[in-house]
């Protein structure tokens, strides 16, 4: 009996299976990547992470990651999984004969979702793998807010200044889980200034606590103050609402408060007497022979489905849909609070949502066609922007454009990296075949080195001569560019926004390279671009003084300086 039953202790333990699954967000069937799963042994409570892939993809198995290979790292999707104290073998399954318990973690890929619950799997048959299916996370509802503050005597927004007046902030939020705890926390804002309000050295706070009998609810939060000195100034309620569902760790799930944005058109290429606030724009075309490439990387990043059998047209208008779909609730609420005056001001939030966001869509896409090199009259009509006029106040047009801005470059830069990458593999591929020609004709070398120079011209970025559809634009005579606007609390002029900046006198002997430079190691290069950052902002009067002093203008400095830092070591390289 005691044999028999060590034999069937050793049959069981030989069993070993594997799990495989695939992660989407709802609504758009988007992939989620880089998401991690534990998996726990409920037997030994042993448990190891696999991490899905760019495809949302996740496996135990060994032909999808060697058993072998960073057993349990758990940090990628090629980390291999391995369960058991024996050496790992790729010929057997990962998880041992047991019940494992399968728990969703959070991370930046499902931030703003409703994690799934875990749930158990038993692995019981020898070499199988579980499908565990399509695992979809629900996005968790926007919480919302809209207030309105009024002198609780007159219920006027217009307050007469005296030595103790009360503000009541009607608060109307949206989006609540009921039987949830919250608090409100709120502060007085100097709106011209946009400054805290101090009255004798101390902010006017207030905070009100609840517990949510509605998803939908309306509460007041007063503020007293001494008003006397205060004649003629506009005064603006910031909110903040915290979920006390964990009263230990408060967790901030909406506000309401202005924001100081800064806009910039794609025109603007470091042209006029702002050129050291603006990064440089990266300029890039997309070759017929680029466009499987990107295309794969757009399906890829913004989860266009069945991309692989679309053109490449297709993708991009879908996928521009898909970026729309996913980031509109970051810029919503902003548009919400300045409907007023404006053909939005009679609609709900749905219907402003869905105007939105189609005007997004389009707006992105034809951005992307066009930047793509194909013709985005071929796909949209003049129709499909019409909802702009709905935005006709200076404001919503500054919101809308930055929500735009935000999700083209998000589009721009997934292009722009595959490109890149395209490019730096094509140079490589071009660097073997001129090296094994030069050892076989030692007396052609500098024929050699001339007509790869000439080759290489074709294969930059974007050639030298042609304009972008940025530059042509400032290059028409049309003066400074209309983009060029900031929404800022206090005016300041061309003078005091560019009054640290520094024009150097010797800015093209650091943007030179010396024969020296050429064939660098890659901690070589890099050395050589901090050593370049350094000596421009020296010479540009980037320092920790203009840091301190104005962190945003050090900040646009600085990252104009490592983008051009940047170009001239990669200049140096492909000089090489």
């Amino acid at each position: 009996m005691t044999k028999c039953k060590v034999s069937h202790s050793i049959y069981n333990q030989i069993k070993r299976g594997d799990l495989e699954g695939v992660k989407i967000g709802a609504g758009t069937h988007k992939r989620l990547a880089n998401v991690p799963f534990k998996i726990t042994s409920k037997t030994t409570g042993e448990s190891h992470i696999v991490v899905t892939d760019k495809n949302g993809q996740f496996s135990t198995a060994s032909d999808w990651a060697s058993h072998k290979k960073n057993t349990n790292a758990g940090t990628s999707s090629e980390d291999g999984i391995w369960f058991g104290i024996s050496e790992p073998d790729d010929s057997k399954g990962a998880l041992l004969y047991d019940t494992y318990e399968i728990e969703e973690l959070a991370c930046e890929s499902n931030k703003g979702m409703k994690l799934i619950s875990a749930f158990e799997v038993v692995v019981s048959r020898n070499k199988v793998t579980i499908d565990l299916g399509t695992l979809t996370d629900e996005y968790e509802k926007e919480i919302t807010i809209y207030t309105t503050a009024t002198d609780k005597k007159t219920g006027e927004k217009v307050i007469v200044a005296g030595k103790k007046v009360t503000i009541v902030d009607t608060v109307t939020l949206d989006g609540l889980e009921e039987g949830r705890k919250y608090q409100l926390k709120g502060w007085q804002m100097l709106k011209e200034e946009n400054a805290v309000l101090l009255i004798d050295g101390k902010r006017v706070e207030s905070d009100y606590t609840f517990v949510a009998d509605s998803e939908k609810m309306k509460v007041e939060v007063s503020y007293t103050f001494d008003a006397s000195e205060l004649g003629g100034q506009n005064l603006v309620t910031f909110e903040e609402l915290y979920d006390l569902k964990n009263p230990e760790e408060p967790k901030k799930v909406a506000e309401h408060r202005l924001k100081l944005k800064y806009y910039f058109d794609v025109s603007d290429t470091r042209e006029g007497k702002y050129k050291r606030l603006v990064r440089p724009v990266s300029l890039w075309s997309v070759s017929e022979e680029q466009q499987e490439s990107v295309k794969e990387a757009l399906v890829n990043a913004f989860g266009v489905a069945d991309g692989d059998r679309k053109e490449f047209a297709m993708v991009i208008l879908e996928a521009s849909l898909n970026i729309a779909e996913d980031n509109i609730g970051d810029y919503l609420q902003d548009i919400l609070l300045a409907t007023k005056d404006s053909p939005l001001e009679e609609m709900d939030e749905f219907n402003i949502r869905l105007k939105m966001k189609q005007l997004l869509a389009n707006s992105i896409s034809y951005m992307l066609l066009l930047r793509c090199g194909i013709k985005p009259e071929i796909y949209l009509e003049t129709r499909d922007f019409q909802n702009i006029r709905e935005f006709h106040t200076k404001e919503l047009v500054n919101l809308f454009g930055v929500a735009a801005s935000d999700m083209s470059e998000m589009a721009l830069g997934e292009v722009a990296d595959t490109i890149r990458k395209l490019q730096i593999q094509e140079r490589k591929q071009r660097t073997f075949v001129e090296r094994k020609t030069a050892d076989y004709n030692v007396d052609n070398k500098q024929e050699t080195t001339t007509e790869r120079r000439q080759d290489n011209g074709s294969n930059h970025i974007q050639q030298t001569g042609r304009l972008s559809p940025a530059e042509s634009y400032n290059s028409r005579g049309r003066g400074s560019s209309p983009w060029e606007v900031r929404i800022s609390p206090k005016s300041i002029s061309d003078e005091e926004s560019v009054r640290n900046v520094s024009e150097p006198s010797d800015s093209r002997n650091l943007e030179s390279a010396s024969a020296s430079d050429r064939g660098r190691s890659t901690d070589e290069n890099g050395n050589r671009m901090e050593t370049l950052i350094q000596q421009m902002a020296e010479k540009e009067g980037v320092t920790e003084e203009l840091k301190a002093r104005d962190q945003m203008e050090w900040i646009g400095q600085m990252n104009n300086i490592r983008q051009r830092a940047q170009e001239i070591v990669r200049n140096e390289i492909l000089e090489n």
